[in-house]
């Protein structure tokens, strides 16, 4: 797996959760893999009543995916997700802050985690530096 891949692959998550945060103001769990050479989004589906547990979702997900990767069915595989952090201000302060929680593996056993706050104005999603 190549760094232009993985690029690929998290520009992708990247593009998928902007739609996603500004048509519907939160970011459900979603992922996207690549396989052979091809990213595809997948989602998580539930019944439209239910309300969807993030963490169910994101081991769902991780474990279907990993077992894709070990198994050669995909190179790589992302999963995003809704998140509320704490970050320090410009005065030294903590103020909780939406962000996406990017889990990223190629291997199939580690998921590297990172963390994207961002801000809505105007049903568009502006990424934030930390």
């Amino acid at each position: 797996m190549n760094e232009q891949d993985v690029s690929s692959l998290k520009s992708d998550v990247f593009y998928q959760a902007g739609i996603f945060l500004g048509e519907n103001g939160l970011l459900a769990p979603f992922g996207s893999v690549i396989k052979k050479g091809i990213i595809k989004p997948v989602g998580y589906y539930n019944d439209e009543n239910e309300i969807v547990d993030t963490v169910k979702a994101v081991d769902v997900m991780r474990e279907i995916f990993s077992k894709d990767i070990k198994f050669n069915k995909a190179e790589a595989a992302a999963i995003a997700y809704d998140v509320a952090m704490m970050i320090p201000d410009g005065n030294g302060n903590s103020v909780k802050r939406d962000a996406m929680c990017l889990l990223l593996s190629t291997d199939g056993e580690e998921w590297k985690q990172e963390y994207f706050p961002y801000t809505l104005i105007d049903d568009r999603c502006v990424w934030d530096s930390l």
